[in-house]
């Protein structure tokens, strides 16, 4: 193969591994495989394919090369045997891609299921595919941490074969959640307080919740208020833990509540004997978590106004046993509604001459209170008329407290009757001339009187009733009227006598008259009428005339006009009139000097030039009216426009005359500004606002105005500010108007607020006080900057251990960089106090005279300071105990434990904690089984047997250590030996127990000594069967009892030798924990090992174990005696490392038996005769 080809070949090699693509095939055209002589594939890489089927069956390839072939010497034709060169066993993948091993799943997800695979056959045709597990059958859950693997094997038919194995893993990552936890609560009440507790549940497994602890502060103050603060822990099956807090809070703030009043203020009205007044009411005074509380009560009068009119003040008081007191004040108004009795006059009707005067009345007040009797008004209400009216006279008697009583009298008045005349004038006759109206001319004027009227009114109407010629008769009626209305009536005949006299006519002057061609002459009388009679007017005169024409022609004529005047009487006179008559047929009308004139306008453009006078006449020079109009030609703005004046006249017959004048309007006016501030020099706090500035404009407009500013306060100063406004109105005409100001600066910033010297609590072990703590940030001003920069520094003036002095300098900085400065002082101390955490309260057991000492107890109070500026040994811890309560009996007590704790600066923190102390008492203790047999070859063995169980009963006393004291030496030769067992116990209950043991001698036999097994240790999957009955392990019987055990699993284990044929079996049982009567948990064997022959093939690992287990190995062989004892398991991922403890003679074969088990690390320590032996280097079974 050529180098250049070689290359090519090792880049596709690497695309495609690079790619994850599993195709391994190039394909040629030829028969050499020569490079660039490539098939043509669906493949991005020349010439690839994925099996050698798809290269000579679906594209047509002559030969091919395998890409893990590369010399030329691999070119292979299509025709060739594939199961001769190709040894490629088929692939898997997923999704076109290799398989992977999956990110870790959350041990609540459920195991995945099998992805949907795929193989890519490269030689021939798939034949077998099967998926399995390691280990084969996968435990239920839930899993903590569990890691398996899943193995897919593939078969083609050239008997290639490929594993390809994916890892899963499954673990418990996060902590137990807390459910139904108690929100942190305050009180008002102690009573109301309900303590629950909450329950938990772990990722993947059930959680057990644990109160932690549980601590009562109480407020030296006031017991009613305290805290109760509780931590619980809750822990998972697989040992994770979550911790959470809850405190309850009782404040009692609230004083006492007075409820139940039988009356709040009230108003007493004094009874007739004024004796009501009335006792305190009855209150129920409700205290902390409702408890009734006393009360006093005490009364003040006040507001004394009379002898009945006061107000008494009555107090009520509780005060509860915290010093909180509340006080209710009822005001009871004491008052007196009767008023006095009073005793008038009774009413009465009169005539208005005989109305009575007021005679005074009687009184007297309640309960003997003082009275005064006075007129408090007297009342006129007048009727319809003035002798018609009546009188109310009101009288009051009022008591020395201000009340009264009102008792009126009523007088009513009535008129006496109508007026009478005294005198009436006679009947008259009088001349026309006469004038009548005045009643001197006619007899004078009729009198009358009345007895209530001094004024009587007399009137007189008159009615004329007949006329004879030019004379008149008339009768005058005579009414009198008094003040309410009564008449009285005479009659007086008066006769007008004859008129006579004459009438005279005055005829207008000769005039000219306009008229239309063809109309008529007006025939209005202007002249003048003279009458000359004493009964006539010249209303009473009629006027006519009748025209006569002397002259016509050519539009014209005269007439001659006579008038004739006629009075009633028959008097008459005549006169006459000659009118020359014009008929109008054109109209003149004056001139107007300028027909065109230029008008500028001044001010408010509200005045043009009056126009004109302008006048027109008739044909006969009669003036007619001229009527004038304005017709306006606009500009470009309302005030630059062109107006035409014109001028019309026109007489009743349609002639007409016109004329015409046009004006040239403008302004000269430019805008006018309000105000032209001038240049000033300020300081940078004082720039003035910006003014308002306005402007007036010509002929009424309003102007627009401007302003553009340049220039400004800027850093360093003085510096400069120019305002310019200009002001344009709507004709577009402006005016400009520039001011300068000068800034100049105003010092430095000041402080407006600087927070107070402080004391504040240390916050931290460093002594960082944050601003939030004392006082907060200091704010400062600058008449210049409204953004003043505020920072600080603080300085340590002194420091011990529990407090330090630390001044803090403020600086105020503005945006020129002027500073100002300021000082507070900070003193840090350590007041916050202690976190004291309880132990439990315990049910302990002692021995009779012993002290209940902390260390007994099983635990102290674990202290914490809320102070970070203390360390956590920075205090002491103290105790008392108190006799809560003693069974005389059972000698049982309750004991109350109060611990103290104090700081170093004194801050305390106390709690308590209940013991419950039982006595223990003497056991009763015996060996199980107290006897047994068994086969040996030397009666050292019996030191080697397992320790027998040790039962406890009749006490609470716990097993502190068991020793066996026996020593025996010889052949067993069917003796009895009685092993001796030192007991060691609490309360110092020590003893010694003996076991019988019957020794027979041990025929031989042989066992095949095992070979090594290849395996890891994995994480466990064993099988849990519980037996029944009582399961036997080699000599020992081990007792099922469940009410002291929990439950025990056994589990069998297998090796294999060479031709997998079985050769070592081992037998587990986990017999599990129980509880001492102290709380305390307990082991006994917690598990049992037995080597034993050969037996049913079965495949497991062996378990992690926290705790001794017993083993056994009967090595019957020569040179291989039998051993056993006690072992240890501690192992980890990969490979376990397992040591053993044994008493015996422990070599050969059995030693390498024992460490085939349990690891290299097995070993035998004897506590008698035997040497100390270990086994070769090697990796144990497990």
């Amino acid at each position: 193969m050529r180098l250049g080809e070689a290359a090519i070949l090792l880049l596709l090699v690497v695309l495609c591994r690079v790619s994850s693509i599993t195709g391994q095939v190039l394909c040629f055209t030829d028969t050499t495989c020569t490079l660039g002589n490539y098939v043509s594939t669906n493949s991005s890489f020349p010439g690839y394919t994925s099996t050698v089927s798809e290269c000579c069956d679906q594209y047509g390839g002559t030969a091919l090369k395998l890409l893990t072939q590369l010399t030329s010497d691999h070119c292979h034709m299509c025709t060739t045997d594939i199961c001769t060169y190709c040894q490629n066993a088929p692939v898997v993948t997923a999704d076109g891609m290799a398989l992977a091993d999956p990110s870790p799943f959350s041990c609540d997800q459920p195991t995945p299921a099998w992805p949907a695979v795929t193989t890519i056959d490269v030689c021939g045709p798939l034949t077998n595919f099967t998926q399995t597990t390691i280990p084969a059958v996968l435990p239920s859950g839930p899993y903590c941490d569990f890691t398996y693997q899943r193995v897919y094997t593939t078969y083609d038919t050239c008997e290639n074969s490929a594993q390809t194995v994916q890892t899963i893993r499954v673990k418990a990552t996060e902590g137990p959640t807390f459910s139904n936890l108690p929100a942190d609560t305050t009180l008002s009440c102690g009573d109301d307080i309900t303590l629950t507790n909450p329950t938990a549940q772990g990722q993947c497994t059930t959680a057990t919740v644990v109160l932690n602890s549980l601590v009562n502060t109480t407020d030296a103050s006031c017991v009613n208020n305290f805290a109760i603060t509780r931590t619980w822990t809750a822990t998972d099956g697989c040992g994770l833990q979550t911790t959470a807090s809850s405190t309850v809070s009782v404040r009692h703030t609230t004083p006492p509540t007075m409820s139940s009043m039988t009356a709040s203020d009230r108003t007493i009205i004094l009874n007739q004997a004024c004796n009501n007044i009335p006792n305190p009411d009855t209150l129920t005074v409700t205290g902390y978590c409702g408890k009734t509380l006393p009360y006093s009560s005490s009364d003040v009068i006040t507001n004394q106004q009379c002898q009945n009119r006061y107000t008494i003040v009555r107090t009520y008081t509780a005060t509860d046993e915290c010093g909180l007191s509340t006080s209710n004040t009822q005001n009871i108004q004491v008052r007196s509604v009767t008023s006095p009795t009073l005793t008038v006059q009774s009413d009465v009707t009169v005539t208005c001459d005989a109305v009575p005067t007021a005679v005074s009345a009687s009184a007297s007040g309640h309960c003997g209170v003082g009275t005064t009797v006075t007129l408090a008004s007297s009342t006129r209400t007048d009727g319809t008329c003035p002798q018609r009216y009546s009188l109310r006279r009101t009288w009051r008697a009022t008591d020395a407290c201000g009340l009264s009583t009102e008792t009126a009298q009523n007088v009513v008045v009535t008129p006496k009757g109508p007026p009478t005349f005294t005198f009436i004038p006679a009947s008259v006759t009088v001349n026309c001339d006469t004038d009548i109206a005045n009643t001197a001319n006619t007899g004078g004027k009729a009198i009358a009187q009345s007895p209530c009227d001094p004024d009587v009114t007399v009137t007189y109407t008159d009615t004329n009733v007949g006329k004879a010629g030019c004379s008149l008769t008339v009768v005058r009626r005579w009414v009198a009227t008094d003040n309410c209305g009564a008449q009285a009536t005479a009659e007086q005949n008066i006769t007008v006598g004859a008129a006579s006299g004459t009438v005279k006519i005055t005829a207008p002057d000769d005039t000219n008259v306009a008229v239309c061609p063809g109309a008529s002459v007006s025939g209005e009388f202007t002249g003048e009428i003279n009458v000359n009679s004493l009964c006539l007017q010249v209303s009473d005169v009629s006027v006519t005339h009748s025209d006569t024409v002397v002259f016509s022609g050519d539009g014209t004529r005269t007439l001659l006009r006579k008038w004739t005047a006629r009075d009633i009487c028959g008097n008459e006179d005549t006169d006459t009139q000659y009118l020359f008559v014009v008929e109008s047929r054109s109209v003149s009308m004056s001139s107007v000097a300028e027909e065109t004139v230029k008008v500028t306008l001044a001010g408010d453009c509200g005045t043009l030039p009056a126009p004109p006078t302008v006048t027109a006449a008739k044909q006969d020079g009669t003036s007619l009216q001229v009527t004038y109009t304005e017709n306006k030609t606009p500009g470009r703005c309302p005030y630059i426009y062109n107006l035409t004046r014109v001028w019309t006249a026109s007489d009743e017959c349609g002639n007409t005359a016109t004329k015409t004048q046009t004006l040239e309007v403008d302004y000269a006016q430019l805008p006018v500004l309000s105000t032209t501030p001038s240049d000033i020099t300020v300081l940078c706090d004082s720039i003035p606002s910006v003014p308002v500035v306005t402007a007036s404009g010509a002929c009424g407009m309003t102007p627009t105005v401007k302003l553009v500013e340049e220039g400004g306060k800027t850093c360093p100063l003085p510096s400069s500010l120019t305002r310019r406004w200009t002001a344009t109105d709507q004709c577009g005409k402006s005016t400009t108007h520039a001011q300068t100001i000068q800034i100049t600066s105003a010092g430095p910033p000041t402080f407006s607020y600087v927070p107070a010297n402080v004391q504040t609590e240390c916050s931290s072990a460093a002594d960082v006080i944050s601003v939030g703590k004392t006082g907060g940030i200091a704010t400062a001003t600058s008449r210049c900057d409204p953004t003043v920069q505020v920072t600080y520094a603080d300085t340590v003036l002194s420091d011990d251990r529990c407090k330090k002095t630390i001044r803090r300098t403020w600086t105020a900085t503005d945006d020129c960089q002027t500073t100002t400065t300021a000082s507070q002082t900070i003193d840090v101390t350590i007041s916050s106090g202690l976190s004291l955490t309880l132990p439990q309260n315990t049910n302990l057991v002692v021995c009779q005279g012993d002290s209940i000492a902390a260390a007994e107890v099983g635990s102290t109070a674990k202290v914490k300071s809320i102070s970070p500026c203390l360390e956590a040994s920075e205090y002491d811890l103290t105790y008392d105990d108190t006799m809560l309560s003693e069974d005389a009996v059972t000698g049982m007590k309750r004991i109350q434990r109060t611990w103290v704790a104090t700081d170093v600066c004194g801050n305390k923190a106390t709690g308590s904690q209940l013991l419950t102390v039982s006595t223990v008492a003497q056991p009763s203790l015996a060996l199980e089984p107290a006897s047994l047999a068994i086969s040996c070859s030397s009666l050292a063995e019996v030191r080697n047997l397992p320790l027998p169980q040790l039962r406890v009963s009749g006490s609470g006393a716990q097993v502190q250590k068991v020793e066996e004291t026996t020593n025996v030496q010889g052949a067993c030769a069917g003796q009895i030996i009685n092993r001796t067992f030192k007991v060691t116990m609490d309360c110092g209950y020590d003893t010694t127990l003996t076991q019988s043991v019957i020794a027979s001698v041990r025929t031989a036999s042989v066992v095949t000594q095992p070979v090594y097994l290849d395996a890891q240790f994995r994480t466990p999957y064993l099988p849990n069967n519980q037996p029944s009955g009582n399961p036997t392990w080699t000599g020992t019987n081990i007792i099922w009892n469940p009410d002291q055990y929990s439950p025990y699993r056994f589990w069998n284990y297998q090796t294999y030798g060479a031709a997998n044929t079985p050769n070592w079996a081992y037998q587990h049982s986990n017999m599990g924990t129980f509880m001492r009567p102290g709380g305390q948990r307990s082991r006994l064997g917690a598990n049992s090992w037995n080597v034993m022959a050969a037996g049913t093939r079965s495949q497991a690992v062996l378990a992690d174990g926290d705790s001794p287990a017993f083993w056994n190995y009967p090595g019957t062989n020569a040179g291989s005696q039998g051993a056993s004892g006690v072992m240890q398991v501690s192992s980890s991922v990969g490979q376990a490392s397992v040591g053993a403890q044994g008493k015996g003679n422990l070599s050969g074969k059995g030693l390498t038996a024992l460490q085939k088990m349990f690891g290299p690390k097995a070993k035998k320590e004897s506590t008698g005769s035997g040497p100390t032996a270990t086994g070769p280097s090697s990796t144990g079974p497990f």
